[in-house]
């Protein structure tokens, strides 16, 4: 299709929303009511559905109401032909392809917006499922995607669903993950990583990839059997140690791997007959370096002691920040936020929403944190979410804070270089309250080779002027002196001569003192 044509159909949904927009406006409602907002998405097609489905995962750019609206976002769209996607797949690889199978179910499991899914038994007997592009979405996207760069990315923001954030930034973060997504070799990939990581873990599995059979425009991965976790919160199952395993694992995951599944919610994830938790769809997955684990481990031993210093020394250290930051008002905000820390665990206060409103309020004074911090917050929120439907009761920050000590605990006993241990014993101090924020930012400026030390001299002032006061006294003084002794000497002398001499010396002393009086005012020291 071609850009202008595709403008033309997208311009016509606007136009149609446009004028709701309008109406609302007349008759002060909201702009678009939640079911509006969801249809508008649905209406402009797959890649707006995944445009919205990415917004309803960034709470740090998107309004709360926005976010809730966007996360029923579906991406169910009418099945195309099995027919049409074999032939697709036989183009890709070859015409013989579809020989490896025994059996493939033409009707399909799940229709989204760029893949379908089947059922099929390999000639091996194993039990799988086919994850198959659509044949059309990749250029149907591509063209979408330079409408909205060229079109529409101003329109955006007049409609309100996002607020003073930089769109071309946004846009160019969504386009890079889409383009991940349509490449099933990336999620292959992630595949092959989540199956080294878990090899050692008992209640926590994935599907096996077929990697022989797959490719950019097909997955095939072996058959899990079991129920989704979907459907024990529809039919209200209280389950609280399945709760507890998702949380467990989501901390060992990633404090211990470096890994996270990025999108973890109940749909995604299956519990097996015996009692496994397996993930799935891995398209959306985070890692996390060395350096990253050891300050998600402070953070939550900072949160779970509600250490205010802590947490914003944490936040300087991640963030990179715009100008002058209004560090009172930041510091009251983050102080009214680490005080619902308090009540995280009793069921209204979630862990992973403070987590985000943490890096809401610093990208508010000016500071950007790292984007994996909020895909961590946001994955945790709906594993918490999930726990807690399960009937699950706990506190997600000590759970955390749990992993995070024997993650440091573990690097400081890794790192045996003298550098290394002085480091992780000032962080240790630090975590334990003990250091000041001042004695931190020396040794920041000293680790950056930015440290200076200046010498002023303060309150030396006073005694400075005390010292020419005294000796503009002692000058006059001796002034006074000299006139006396010239004084005594012209009445005490008898002869021509003395008298001559001390009147000499009077007229002297005068003059002398004239001079003195005149470089003390001179100098400006005589007040």
């Amino acid at each position: 299709m071609q850009e202008s044509q595709r403008l033309g159909e997208i311009l016509r949904v606007l136009s149609k929303y446009g004028l709701t927009v309008l109406k609302n406006k007349l008759q002060k409602q909201v702009v678009l009511t939640d079911s509006q907002i969801l249809q508008l998405f649905t209406d402009l097609g797959p890649t707006f559905i995944k445009f919205g489905q990415f917004l309803s995962t960034r709470p740090d750019l998107v309004d709360e109401r926005f976010i809730t609206v966007l996360r029923n976002l579906q991406d169910n769209v009418p099945a195309v032909s099995f027919t049409v996607c074999k032939k697709f797949i036989e183009e890709t690889f070859a015409v013989n392809y579809f020989t490896n199978f025994k059996e493939i179910d033409p009707r399909p499991i799940a229709s989204a917006s760029i893949a379908q899914v089947y059922f099929g038994i390999l000639k091996s007997g194993e039990k799988v499922v086919l994850k198959i592009k659509r044949p059309d979405i990749e250029e149907t996207i591509k063209t979408d995607l330079e409408v909205i760069k060229k079109y529409l990315l101003p329109q955006l923001r007049a409609l309100g669903f996002i607020s003073h954030f930089d769109l071309n930034k946004i846009f160019n973060l969504f386009e890079i993950k889409l383009k991940e997504e349509l490449d099933f070799l990336n999620e292959l990939q992630n595949l092959k990583i989540f199956h080294r990581a878990l090899k050692n873990y008992e209640d926590l599995i994935i599907p096996k990839a077929f990697k022989e059979l797959s490719g950019r425009n097909v997955l095939v991965m072996e058959y899990v059997d079991g129920n989704l976790l979907k459907n024990f919160l529809e039919q209200k199952v209280y389950y609280p140690t399945l709760g507890e395993k998702l949380i467990h694992n989501f901390c060992r995951l990633l404090f211990w791997e470096r890994i996270f599944h990025a999108d973890p919610h109940p749909g995604n994830i299956i519990f097996t007959k015996n009692k496994k938790l397996c993930f799935l769809d891995l398209g959306a997955v985070g890692f996390v370096d060395q350096r990253t684990v050891e300050i998600l481990a402070e953070l939550f031993i900072y949160l779970c002691e509600k250490n205010l210093n802590g947490v914003i020394n944490l936040i300087f250290r991640l963030g990179q920040y715009r100008g002058e930051i209004d560090e009172f008002t930041f510091y009251q905000e983050m102080y009214k936020l680490l005080e619902l820390v308090s009540e995280v665990g009793k069921g209204e206060v979630l862990a992973g929403k403070l987590i985000l409103d943490i890096i809401k309020i610093s990208i508010k004074y000016g500071i950007n944190l790292p984007v994996n911090l909020v895909y961590i917050g946001k994955a945790a929120l709906t594993l918490e979410s999930t726990a807690i439907s399960l009937g699950t009761r706990f506190n997600f920050f000590e759970i955390a804070k749990k992993y995070g000590e024997e993650t440091l605990i573990k690097t400081t006993l890794n790192t045996l270089a003298p550098s290394d241990i002085a480091l992780n014993l000032y962080r240790y101090l630090e975590i334990k309250g003990k250091l000041p924020l001042l004695f931190f930012s020396i040794l920041k400026k000293f680790d950056e080779g930015t440290f200076q030390v200046i010498f002023r001299h303060a309150g030396l002032e006073i005694f400075i002027k005390a010292l020419d006061r005294t000796s503009m006294r002692i000058t006059f003084g001796l002034i006074i002196s000299s006139l006396l002794i010239a004084s005594g000497l012209i009445v005490a002398a008898d002869g021509r001569l003395l008298q001559t001499l001390g009147t000499a010396t009077y007229i002297l002393s005068i003059l002398a003192a004239g001079y003195l009086i005149y470089l003390i005012f001179k100098s400006g020291k005589w007040h």
